[in-house]
């Protein structure tokens, strides 16, 4: 009942979002429909305050705004449940190895009550049926120790390797959320850790730090009359060629959005 409920609300939330992007004359394409999707749903609020302060300037989102709100809002939100669900697996891993090694504890435990009983028995006068006896019962026990050590080392080396995945999958994500998607170069965030960095360590050893901002000219209406697609395709190219010609500590970052694309290469060079 609850999932015909969840299932019935999000068709309404469809169609309210459709109805929106018809009113205001919007794209219906996945990126900007996912935007009106939210802004319906409300589940975000800054999302919502950010669309209704340019509505009310504008009237309706350019293609500027809609990348703007996408990489600000719904990106971020997708990183952070990203890095969740990953801190989650991490955290089950850790938990089992944790009760592994429990598991593995009261074994040794048990193995030496055993051992101890049997050099109890063993102080004691035996016949040979006894000894036989006592003998048995520490083979088996000892298989048994070695048996869940054999087992708890492959399922050790086998969370070993889970969480080393994760580790890896949780810096890519990093990476991922400090990389621009369209031209694979640094984005704003990262710009802004870098320049803070950078500052910092120039202040610190008296030495110069230069940066370089570029711009390109008259690319909207370049935009306007060749499209999207091509003009996505310029932004790759400027990107390249900047990221191919800076060397050494140098980077570069995408600093605007669609219609603003800017790049900035930090350089540094040394005190002479």
């Amino acid at each position: 009942m609850a999932q015909g409920n969840h299932r019935s609300n999000s068709v309404a939330i469809a169609e309210l979002a459709l109805e929106q992007i018809r009113l205001r004359n919007q794209s219906a394409e996945p990126p900007s429909y996912e935007i009106w999707y939210q802004y319906v749903a409300g589940h975000n609020p800054e999302l919502n305050r950010a669309i209704d302060s340019i509505l009310a300037r504008n009237g309706r989102l350019s293609e500027f705004d809609l990348d703007a709100i996408r990489h600000r809002y719904l990106r971020a939100s997708d990183v952070a449940d990203r890095l969740g669900k990953i801190g989650q697996k991490i955290d089950d891993e850790v938990e089992q190895v944790v009760g592994m090694i429990e598991a593995a504890v009261d074994g040794a435990v048990g193995f030496d009550k055993s051992l101890t009983e049997t050099s109890r028995g063993l102080a004691h006068p035996i016949d040979r049926q006894m000894l036989r006896n006592i003998i048995e019962a520490v083979v088996i026990a000892t298989k048994e120790m070695q048996h869940e050590n054999g087992r708890l080392g492959i399922t050790l080396n086998e969370s070993r390797q889970h969480i080393a995945q994760l580790q890896e999958n949780l810096l890519s994500v990093r990476m991922e959320s400090l990389t621009d998607p369209l031209t694979a170069v640094a984005n704003r965030r990262y710009f802004d850790q870098c320049l803070r960095t950078a500052i910092t360590e120039a202040e610190l050893k008296s030495s110069p730090l230069s940066l370089l901002l570029a711009d390109v000219d008259g690319f909207k209406k370049f935009n306007d009359e060749h499209g999207h697609q091509i003009g996505d395709q310029v932004l790759r190219l400027i990107a390249i060629t900047m990221k191919n010609t800076i060397k050494g500590q140098d980077f570069v970052a995408r600093y605007g959005g669609r219609s603003s694309p800017s790049c900035f290469p930090i350089r540094h060079s040394a005190k002479r």
